[in-house]
């Protein structure tokens, strides 16, 4: 799905068969069924790395504009992404493939990264079909005859800019420890002044340090959010951190804390290396 030359039927119906063999097809009358290479299907279900756009709105004019709104957003934000139509149809869909970095997150996690991320990149006060952000509804397949049109879903053009595969860092701090925080503000109420007052101590040293510093100090590489994990062999910037929260985690080996925990396993991980120096 990286390379735009190879964007066919045969192209997308191979890698998801390879990739995800368990995807949902549709024929026009056995709905939600596993490929079966007997039957010739219309429609299928998302790719977990996939994120779909369409907008059903009654005015077409409309719609287009906000198709290329979007598209020029996409664009100018590094994104590759095909652009399909219907004859007929109300309106475009935007396929952007291969955003491996979803598969991190669980289905529903990857349902409200979805609806939150057409908040940001589609126009203001536009209305995008958001059931599309659920993974499990079904769409018109590319190159296949619509089965309420029946004309393909052909292709405009496909947008190229490189592979895919991270998604946007803000949105998906957010929803990975933004309802773990609110889980924790709910737990501190129920604490005595004693354990309330030592957590207060705490988030005052959190909030009065930066992951650079602390990286500078132990030699840890690390370029924008993202820094060279010191706790696996990492050669891809695994890491990433948030002064504002506070936070860092590892999406190779799914180490994970704040930046005192990440203080204390540093000493540890120095201390265990100088002591096996020293035998």
């Amino acid at each position: 799905m990286n390379n735009k030359k190879i964007l066919t039927l045969g192209a997308i119906r191979d890698y998801i068969l390879i990739w995800f063999p368990n995807l949902k097809w549709w024929n026009g009358i056995n709905k939600h069924e596993t490929w079966n290479k007997d039957r010739s299907y219309k429609h299928r279900a998302g790719m977990p790395n996939e994120i779909r756009i369409e907008f059903d709105g009654k005015d077409i004019n409309k719609n287009w504009e906000n198709i290329n709104f979007t598209a020029v957003n996409l664009w100018d934000k590094g994104y590759s992404f095909a652009i399909y139509y219907v004859e007929g149809g109300r309106s475009p869909h935007i396929h952007i493939y291969g955003l491996d970095e979803l598969e991190t997150l669980n289905i529903s996690q990857r349902e409200e990264y979805r609806r939150k991320f057409l908040k940001t990149i589609c126009p203001l006060n536009s209305n995008p079909d958001f059931d599309l952000c659920n993974e499990e509804h079904l769409c018109a397949l590319e190159f296949a005859n619509h089965f309420k049109y029946n004309k393909p879903k052909q292709l405009l053009n496909y947008f190229w800019n490189g592979k895919n595969m991270e998604i946007d860092f803000n949105i998906k701090w957010d929803i990975l420890y933004k309802k773990k925080k609110q889980e924790e503000d709910k737990k501190n109420k129920k604490l005595n002044f004693k354990d309330l007052f030592k957590n207060k101590i705490r988030n005052t040293i959190i909030e009065n340090l930066v992951f650079e510093k602390v990286f500078e100090k132990y030699n840890i590489p690390y370029k924008g959010k993202m820094a060279l994990c010191p706790f696996h062999a990492d050669r891809n910037n695994s890491l990433s951190f948030s002064n504002e929260k506070g936070l860092w985690k590892c999406w190779g080996c799914n180490a994970k804390g704040d930046i005192i925990t990440l203080i204390k396993m540093l000493k540890e991980s120095k201390k265990r290396e100088e002591d096996g120096n020293k035998k």
